[in-house]
């Protein structure tokens, strides 16, 4: 999967080089891209316009310091908990793949965890599946993924960081988390030696020059992670959940060696 997070770009530079990928990580002029033309005006496309994840400057600092009291505010513990439970719960409805439980239980896990209702469940893994097919991956909005999206943000509208910092990080624990469950899953004994994220996508807001690379505004630039140390990323948009995705993770995969499933 790549570009994760970051929308259609399709025609960029890339870096590989570990140390050339940081140096664009914290640069001040290398930014998120702007939306997908495929995200529409409706509300999947104000969503991205608000959150964190896709911002720069004061804004984003403003918005980032909501979604971090948002994660200060999970219980880890109780984060584990429940995701135990939905993998137990998966396990017995027959979900025993490494796709099937990635789509499955960080969603519900997390929402648990932000006090969705256990009737919701299910419609709020769809919501968020919904949306990060959308800004994620560049996959056309329609009706029902705008519908889905508002009402998502009506669900989580009494959280005490507001709705879009508790969308947010549903949104980046959907993929990311299950990226990371995939590669853990299919590590050889010893651990990974692949990143579980691919990379991301940055754009140049003036000239920029990263190594022997450079770039002038509005250059985009595409950043491949080949070390796992970089997959949480640096930087000012530093993923902010890493302990999150690892609990969830971890809680998982302690089911399956307890079921002693089989999961190469």
């Amino acid at each position: 999967m790549f570009p994760v997070d970051d929308g259609t770009v399709t025609e960029s530079i890339e870096l590989s080089s570990p140390a050339d990928v940081l140096d664009a990580l914290e640069h001040p002029d290398l930014v998120p891209p702007p939306p997908a033309a495929v995200l529409g005006t409706g509300a999947v496309a104000l969503l991205r316009s608000r959150m964190a994840r896709f911002s720069s400057g004061s804004s984003h600092t403003c918005r980032r310091r909501s979604v971090e009291s948002a994660i200060d505010r999970i219980d880890l513990a109780r984060l584990a908990g429940h995701a135990v439970e939905e993998t137990r719960a998966a396990l017995a409805e027959g979900v025993v793949d490494p796709d099937g439980l990635a789509r499955r239980v960080p969603t519900r896990a997390l929402a648990r965890s932000l006090a969705v209702d256990h009737r919701h469940l299910a419609a709020t893994a769809a919501a968020v599946d919904s949306i990060a097919a959308a800004i994620g991956r560049g996959i056309p909005v329609d009706g029902e993924t705008d519908g889905r999206c508002r009402w998502l943000l009506d669900l989580l509208d009494d959280h005490p960081d507001g709705g879009v910092a508790a969308l947010s990080l549903l949104y980046q624990n959907r993929d990311a988390t299950a990226a990371l469950l995939r590669s853990v899953l299919a590590a050889e004994p010893g651990g990974r030696s692949e990143p579980a994220i691919a990379g991301t996508v940055r754009v140049a807001t003036g000239p920029v020059s990263i190594g022997s690379v450079h770039l002038d505004a509005g250059d985009p630039v595409r950043l491949r992670f080949t070390t796992p140390d970089q997959e949480f990323g640096a930087g000012p948009h530093r993923c902010p959940g890493a302990a999150m995705a690892s609990c969830i993770v971890q809680a998982i995969r302690s089911v399956l060696d307890d079921q002693g499933i089989d999961d190469q």
